[in-house]
């Protein structure tokens, strides 16, 4: 078994088939390494770390053709359907082989549903954007360089509008009418659900809950604004395992808006009576006020932009403060924030540096325009490129050495390093928004 193994995935789902075949169109039906699952809807062969295999994907890997009842017997599975062995033969990967995927080698866009895209190389990111009114969404995956679109009645979730949605630590959290649908990985999985209690709704009817999911990647922070005189609510749960557990729950006097969390606890903001920046560790206390409005927010500490406008970096408990230099005129904004309910996209920084945006002067109240920048633990900030649109995000890849930004329907990728710009076009789907990044 020390031959190459390789062809363009095809299946029959009705059958229960899935083929590797040859360039005159032999096809064989396969074993695949250990560790290895099926996803459905779409469908997908999970194969190591990060690898989706896909129909239409062209898979190399170390292992052998054999007779496929010798295969089968030696391996002790089940035999394959009589359907599914057309020449006799099947292909057999080792049990420990790596698998290399080519995606979107054998079928067309409207065969898949899926757009692709060219990725100078694998990119640790993940783009949720939602079409609120459908409701569908789309995940944007940049380490395979694909596009998944989930319409009703394609996964198992919100029947209503999609008020918003989150990432982290390999979930995707969708909530509905203050209901949360959280999955494990893409959304072809039965999510959990859960609704706090009491849930505010605004005199409209609509749910003002806001999902913030916490660094370890096994909690949620859960956010209903204060309105009126009613306080802000805030619960921390754990929506991973198999029940919802309530760590903690409080309430905040006035109206504050999740910005984000760190290490120590979740970042909130208010504008009254003057921005101030609150820190709430998980056992729902106050550890810090300061003056000011954070813009972004890291695991490590968040950048806040003070009263007269300057901007400080602080560590995790929104300590020791940094001044930044302004490295032009221009006044500073977000880009987003790490998670924003709405329409308003939210942008995850890396672990210690953050992404601000220098804007230039307002027109009529609308900052169109401005340099993005990185701004790290020291204070220092360089521009890495230009938004021209008013309607962009930028976030970081899991690595850190890329930024990618969204202008509108466009995705640009930049590199930290060496300052290269690889436009990919408008990979968005239409009507679709990006509320979300992983």
């Amino acid at each position: 078994m020390d031959a190459i193994v390789s062809g363009v995935v095809e299946v029959d789902l009705d059958a229960g088939c899935v083929w590797l075949s040859d360039p005159d169109g032999a096809r064989y039906p396969v074993v695949w390494p250990a560790r290895t699952w099926v996803q459905s809807d779409p469908f997908g062969i999970t194969v190591g770390p990060g690898g989706v295999v896909r129909p239409g994907d062209h898979v190399e890997g170390g292992g052998g053709y054999i007779s496929a009842d010798r295969a089968t017997r030696r391996l002790r599975l089940e035999p394959f359907p009589a359907e599914c062995v057309h020449v006799g033969t099947a292909a057999v990967f080792n049990a420990d082989s790596p698998i290399d995927i080519t995606p979107g080698v054998g079928l067309e866009v409207a065969e898949t549903l899926v757009d692709r895209f060219s990725l100078p190389e694998p990119i640790g990111l993940e783009l949720m954007a939602v079409n609120p009114d459908a409701p569908s969404v789309a995940v944007i995956d940049f380490v395979s360089g694909t596009v998944h679109q989930y319409d009703p009645g394609r996964y198992h979730g919100p029947t209503d509008t999609i008020d918003g949605a989150s990432g982290g630590g390999g979930f995707i959290h969708l909530w509905s009418q203050g209901t949360i649908y959280s999955y494990p990985g893409q959304l072809d999985s039965e999510p959990l659900v859960y609704q706090p209690d009491p849930l505010r709704q605004t005199p409209s009817g609509t749910s003002t809950l806001v999902v913030v999911p916490a660094p370890d990647g096994a909690h949620t922070w859960l956010v209903q604004p204060g309105v009126g005189k009613d306080p802000t609510l805030v619960e921390l749960v754990n929506l991973v395992g198999l029940r919802v557990t309530r760590i903690m729950s409080t309430g905040l006097e006035g109206t504050w808006q999740p910005i984000g969390t760190t290490n120590d606890g979740l970042v909130l903001v208010t504008d009254s009576p003057g921005p101030t920046t609150r820190l709430v560790s998980i056992d729902g206390a106050v550890r810090t006020d300061l003056d000011g409005t954070a813009l972004s927010v890291g695991w490590n500490g968040a950048a806040i932009r003070r009263p007269d406008g300057s901007l400080i970096v602080t560590d995790a408990r929104l300590g020791n403060p940094s001044r930044v230099d302004r490295p032009g005129t221009g006044v500073w904004v977000s880009v987003g924030g790490p998670l924003v309910s709405g329409t308003s996209p939210p942008a995850p920084t890396a672990t210690d540096h953050f992404l601000v945006m220098l804007a230039r002067e307002p027109e009529l109240g609308v900052f169109s325009a401005g340099e993005l920048m990185v701004v790290n633990p020291a204070g220092h900030a360089s521009s890495i490129y230009e938004l021209s649109h008013r309607s962009h995000i930028a976030s970081w890849s899991r690595s850190e050495d890329w930024v990618v930004v969204v202008d509108d329907s466009s995705v640009t990728l930049v590199h930290i390093d060496d300052g290269s710009i690889k436009p990919l076009g408008a990979i968005v789907p239409d009507s679709h928004w990006v509320l979300a990044a992983d």
